[in-house]
């Protein structure tokens, strides 16, 4: 196994872990079934000699493709990045050294862009700075109350303050604003909202968490 194969290996599997990211926040859920699945990637660069290398590889492509396929729902397609990256890494490990110089730069610039692509992508779904504040109440009755009061209205203007919307569930409300709300209206809404009764606690919700 010469070293342009095992480093294409090695950005395919950065690629499906980034996917794999992505996946376990769009999806809100399945995070170690992801990684699991994206840790498979890295398969190859446990055979024991490069004939080995070469069929791992190419087997492990054929499996992304074609779970791919069976796995659209849950979004599986997405390593389909990686399975080319393995058939690039089975051809660099056979090429001669300018060869697998050449696919060892070519699978790199497939990284870096699948890089930014997936970047772009979890800072939207997971890291993007939080647009709502989540309100608790010590009880679904206190909740209902305060829904019934007009304290809440669909579009955030029964609380004023900069709110855009509402969203309510059990105990819970999810009081939205603009990204460019300035920093005092934004402190003037928090207090609004702390004074309501029956609330507990606001602060602000997490898209990590998928509470956005």
């Amino acid at each position: 196994m010469n070293v342009q194969a095992r480093w294409i290996v090695g950005v395919a599997a950065a690629t499906a872990l980034l996917a794999a990211v992505w996946l376990s926040k769009a999806a809100g859920g399945g995070v170690v079934a992801y990684f699991a699945y994206a840790a498979l990637v890295a398969s190859p660069l446990l055979a024991p000699n490069a004939r080995a290398f070469q069929k791992v590889c190419r087997i492990g492509a054929l499996l992304l493709l074609l779970i791919g396929l069976f796995g659209l729902f849950w979004g599986l397609f997405w390593f389909w990045p990686a399975a080319l990256l393995l058939i690039l890494a089975s051809h660099a490990d056979r090429a001669d050294g300018r060869q697998a110089r050449r696919l060892a730069t070519t699978g790199t610039v497939i990284g870096i862009v699948a890089a930014v692509g997936w970047g772009a992508a979890i800072y939207q779904t997971a890291l993007r700075p939080p647009d709502a504040y989540l309100v608790i109440f010590d009880s679904t009755r206190s909740q209902a109350g305060a829904s019934a009061s007009g304290a809440v209205l669909g579009d955030g203007s029964g609380i004023g303050s900069g709110a855009t919307g509402v969203s309510t569930s059990a105990r819970q409300w999810h009081v939205y604003f603009h990204s460019g709300i300035k920093a005092a209206q934004r402190t003037a809404l928090r207090a609004r909202l702390q004074g309501l009764p029956g609330v507990v606690q606001v602060r602000l919700c997490s898209r990590w968490n998928g509470e956005c």
